[in-house]
């Protein structure tokens, strides 16, 4: 397992570990963390170079399509999935004898470096639309 993690951390640029450091790290299990902590580590990053390129780096302006790279970290390590939204809630609603029909499919996208959501940023993204049907 450890070795599908460095395998994993050794695409990512300075700036990507940083940001992974920073906001992902506790999303892993202890032992994972400390895989994690050690290829950081290794790779020569302190807790204060994270924090220096964070603080550069985080939410600045970039030339790049803004679909393409993480509006935080800059990172086109994207994922994207499909959301199935039951008449503007993600929880399931049943009628008096099934469910119901009225599945609506809402593509999101995350960035798997710092975890954010490009979806929930957008004006029209997840969060807005279904509080638009209220």
């Amino acid at each position: 397992m450890s070795q599908k993690i460095e395998t994993i951390l050794s695409n990512f640029s300075e700036i990507e570990l940083a940001f992974f450091y920073n906001y992902k790290l506790n999303t892993y299990s202890p032992s994972s963390q400390k895989v994690i902590k050690s290829y950081i580590l290794r790779s020569g990053l302190s807790q204060g170079k994270i924090d220096e390129l964070i603080k550069e780096n985080e939410f600045v302006k970039s030339k790049d399509s803004p679909d393409k790279t993480c509006p935080r970290c800059k990172s086109n390590k994207l994922l994207k999935e499909d959301e199935e939204v039951y008449n503007g809630s993600s929880v399931a609603m049943l009628d008096n004898d099934s469910f119901r029909q009225d599945i609506e499919k809402i593509e999101t996208k995350v960035c798997f470096v710092c975890g954010f959501n490009l979806t929930n940023n957008k004006s029209q993204g997840l969060f807005n639309r279904l509080f638009n049907k209220i």
